[in-house]
């Protein structure tokens, strides 16, 4: 549903309230507010019940919050709400993080452990003759509530981490990781995904939240397969958007060696 026909749903008030906040989000002139007024008006994939929810409890939020904030706690009601992802079920996705962090989600699971001790396991990882992932790092999450993961087209069977996305800062530019510093090491978790193909969703503005490196899937006939990435500015290489999906840290996959660490 989009998003004028979603406004229409709901109480006068909460409509009007809506409608002041984002024309004052336009009117501000700092790009955040500017890119979260945008994206809630060119969202197009959340079902009706979905749009809303979110449109409710954003409004009602509004009553004793700053906007920005108010809008980010009403998406977490929505969150991984998107459309099944179509076409050819991926066998191969991939996503990035700092190596730092992935350790912590190591250490998460796995109490025992210090922060030197988990980064010398998942380097141990990295070597071409490793054949086995160790269980400690199989059961760590490759990511955190909602994981934003991308795929290769139309060979979905292939490493995502090819070029022309073979350096950080091309990998940063085109999946759009205006939150990630490339001066610090990064993993390239590439995974192969065991869960039904409804697992796997089309990210929705509720996804995103007031990440400001988001764009909505636009409004295609018929239904997209995939999201796309929003690649930054200035892009001197000229880096096409990239298949953008969204799914929970529960899923089935299987980790695939050997890891990939950029430094």
């Amino acid at each position: 549903m989009v998003f004028s026909k979603a406004l229409q749903n709901i109480p006068a008030d909460s409509k009007k309230r809506i409608e002041n906040t984002i024309r004052e989000w336009e009117n501000t002139g700092e790009s955040l507010q500017c890119i979260l007024a945008e994206n809630l008006q060119s969202e197009c994939l959340l079902s009706k019940k979905n749009f809303d929810e979110l449109l409710r409890k954003f409004s009602q939020n509004l009553l004793e919050q700053d906007a920005t904030q108010a809008f980010e706690e009403a998406c977490y009601h929505c969150k991984l709400k998107g459309p099944s992802m179509g076409g050819v079920f991926p066998t191969v996705i991939g996503r990035v993080a700092p190596l730092d962090r992935f350790c912590g989600w190591i250490i998460d699971k796995n109490p025992d452990l210090d922060k030197r001790t988990a980064e010398r396991l998942v380097r141990s990882h990295a070597v071409s003759d490793r054949t086995s992932v160790s269980n400690r790092i199989s059961k760590a999450p490759v990511g955190r509530y909602v994981i934003w993961s991308t795929f290769k087209n139309p060979n979905r069977n292939e490493i995502p981490f090819k070029s022309p996305l073979s350096t950080k800062e091309a990998v940063k530019t085109a999946l759009g990781l205006g939150g990630v510093e490339t001066t610090e090491p990064w993993i390239l978790l590439v995974y192969l995904p065991q869960c039904e193909q409804q697992e796997l969703r089309l990210p929705t503005v509720a996804d995103a939240g007031k990440n400001p490196y988001f764009q909505p899937v636009p409004k295609t006939q018929p239904q997209p397969e995939h999201g796309w990435t929003k690649p930054l500015s200035p892009n001197p290489d000229d880096l096409a958007p990239r298949p953008e999906i969204v799914h929970n840290q529960n899923i089935s996959y299987q980790i695939r060696l050997p890891l990939i660490i950029w430094e």
